[in-house]
This record gives C-alpha cells, structure tokens and sequence, in this order.
C-alpha cells in the first residue's frame, strides 16, 4: 500500500512539474514574440526619426542658402 501511495505521488508531482514547464515553454515563447515585435517597432521609429530630422535639414538648408 505505501508503495502505491509512493508511487501516486510521484506521479502527481511529475504531472505538476510537466504541466509548469509546458506553461514555461508557452511563455517563453510569447516573450520572444513580443521582444522581437517591440524590437521591430523600436527600429521603424529609429529610422523615422532620422529621416524626420534629415528631411528638416535639408529644408533648412534649401531656404536658408538659396
């Protein structure tokens, strides 16, 4: 009886464990989603940024010289 027992609840915990690290692996997975998306994101406004500033200089430059 305390073999079976033993053995219950060895499974049970190693049931517990599996179903902890598939939700780890799920999560895992959704964090690398969205770090590339917010990488992504991250250089699209990096570009902008300098096109937006080199768009203003050449203005500058077109009024201010000629």
């Amino acid at each position: 009886m305390l073999i079976v027992y033993s053995d219950i609840k060895y499974a049970l915990c190693y049931l517990a464990l599996d179903d902890k690290a598939s939700n780890l692996a799920t999560l895992s997975q959704k964090y690398k989603k969205d770090a590339h998306y917010l990488n992504l994101k991250s250089s699209y406004f990096k570009i902008a940024a300098i096109v937006v500033v080199f768009v203003v200089l050449l203005l500058f430059i077109r009024y201010w010289f000629f």
